[in-house]
């Protein structure tokens, strides 16, 4: 991939300084390598292993410090609890219909919740909400026995999960956010990708941050 000006102009001022001695040096250094016009996001990036040939690496994290907009929860529930979903946040809830609307693609989200007792329902969707990385699942915490976990996915709960090279690729924060909060996201989201990593029998081989646009910075030995 051809590289802008700006960005290969960074990355040659980034290779002069010396390594960040901190992860609140490495966000202060990211901030720096942004290129782009808008306020975009910083990212985490993560290498993980494993002794197993097929694995994957999986679970939730809910950041102490809340970016960017409110997300789209659809819980799929019996329809005696669609009221208490809605009450807690979802911003739709039901069954049949809803499951309906997800196969037609008629609705906008960006976390899908169920309830154990619909799961045989659920499968159907499998086709739709696997490739997204959606499908209600008990290692991402999307199955749901009570209604007021619902607040945390609306607030920016997050599930993640490795690609087929062992890869984790999540938003942490944004450019404009205060450094301090970034680096608190950023030691959150490790322990919970560390916690998901011990159930995979996986460990994580590398970390960097990077700005939406523009050259990362490694910080596996900062952790």
């Amino acid at each position: 991939m051809k590289r802008s000006k700006k960005y290969r102009k960074i990355l040659e001022e980034l290779k002069k300084q010396e390594k960040p001695k901190d992860l609140k040096e490495a966000v202060s250094l990211v901030k720096k390598a942004h290129t782009a016009k808008f306020t975009g996001a910083i990212e985490l990036h993560i290498s993980t292993k494993s002794k197993e040939k097929e694995y994957t690496v999986r679970g939730t994290v809910a950041f102490p410090h809340q970016f960017g907009k409110e997300k789209k929860v659809v819980v799929i529930c019996e329809e005696k609890d669609k009221e208490k979903a809605l009450k807690n946040g979802a911003d739709y809830a039901g069954l049949n219909d809803i499951i309906q609307k997800i196969q037609e693609e008629k609705i906008e989200m960006d976390v899908v919740l169920a309830t154990p007792n619909v799961m045989s329902k659920v499968a159907i969707l499998g086709k739709v909400l696997g490739p997204k990385g959606l499908m209600p699942n008990p290692k991402s915490n999307t199955i749901i026995t009570s209604f007021d976990i619902i607040k945390g996915f609306k607030a920016g709960k997050t599930t993640f999960k490795s690609d087929k090279n062992g890869n984790i690729h999540l938003a942490i924060g944004k450019i404009d956010q205060d450094d301090d909060k970034i680096v608190e996201n950023i030691k959150t989201a490790i322990n919970s990708i560390r916690e998901a990593c011990s159930r995979s029998n996986a460990q994580i081989r590398k970390l960097y941050i990077a700005p939406t646009m523009g050259p990362s910075i490694e910080i596996t030995n900062l952790i």
